[in-house]
């Protein structure tokens, strides 16, 4: 029988989602992007999980003049923000995947005229950090992992979802949501933002970390950061 160091180093590494380009092209320009990483590290003394949420936009030039017009403070066109989230995996991790247990989160942001302003901006900015009860769970699937449960607790309650991934043939994806005061599923998701493919490499720029393209640089996140590099 296998034990849970045995699946350590198929299920340690990077992942990543489907970065998100769905923005309303009435106020964020077409390049503008989210995606988050996933980065697991399962060892037998101490598993460790770091979530990082990206989002890196360029608003519309419309979108910024009026802002200036009606409040008098303008935007700037580019915009970086990232969440990261940290935790510990809870129980010993096995074939069908772990849940993990989050108790802190992380903000940090970067705005500029330009992508690279921003990104400077960004690297000199501190991250402000907050203590959060969040837990999620993660199966694995065929190159990847699926986030098949998420629960976050409040002081006004606590909210739970899960995402079930169906099959083929008979059953669609759903997701339920569930609260102290209300319980609902829903088809209308998209569930690619759910489903996690291993990264071959991640530690050299490559499409599959290639976060946000420029005119003239590019942001990958490579080695648990974002980085800048010049075309």
């Amino acid at each position: 029988m296998r034990n849970s160091s045995d699946y350590s180093s198929s299920l340690s590494g990077t992942y990543s989602s489907q970065r998100f380009t769905d923005f309303n092209t009435r106020f964020f320009k077409e390049g503008s992007s989210a995606q988050t990483y996933i980065d697991v590290r399962i060892i037998e003394e101490d598993s460790k999980i770091y979530k990082t949420e990206l989002v890196i936009v360029e608003y519309q030039d419309d979108f910024v003049s009026d802002q200036n017009n009606f409040f008098q403070n303008q935007p700037k066109p580019f915009s970086i923000k990232i969440n990261k989230i940290s935790g510990k995996v809870k129980g010993s991790p096995g074939p069908t995947g772990f849940t993990v247990q989050y108790e802190t989160l992380q903000s940090k942001f970067g705005y500029g005229n330009s992508l690279e302003e921003a990104y400077e901006n960004y690297k000199k900015s501190s991250y402000k950090r907050d203590s959060i009860d969040r837990r999620e769970k993660w199966e694995t699937i065929k190159d990847g992992l699926w986030l098949a449960e998420e629960t976050e607790k409040y002081e006004a309650g606590e909210f739970a979802w899960k995402h079930l991934l169906g099959t083929l043939d008979f059953f669609h994806p759903r997701s339920e949501f569930k609260s102290s005061e209300t319980a609902s599923a829903s088809l209308d998701y998209d569930y690619n933002l759910n489903r996690f493919k291993k990264l071959k490499i991640d530690k050299i720029a490559d499409a599959a970390n290639l976060v946000f393209e420029g005119k003239e640089s590019s942001i990958y996140y490579l080695n648990g950061k974002i980085t800048l590099q010049k075309k």
